[in-house]
């Protein structure tokens, strides 16, 4: 029983740690440009 405690608490803290790197990685992302997204961002192929 210990164990799957143990097993519940470790899997629940690494998706948040997943879900805030991810939330922290998007903010970056979006920081540099702040253009939103246009046609021609699709015709540059």
């Amino acid at each position: 029983m210990i164990w799957y405690l143990i097993f519940t608490v470790f899997v629940a803290a690494l998706g948040a740690f997943t879900f805030w790197l991810r939330k922290k990685e998007k903010v970056k992302d979006q920081a540099p440009t702040n253009k939103p997204y246009t046609e021609e961002d699709e015709i540059e192929d």
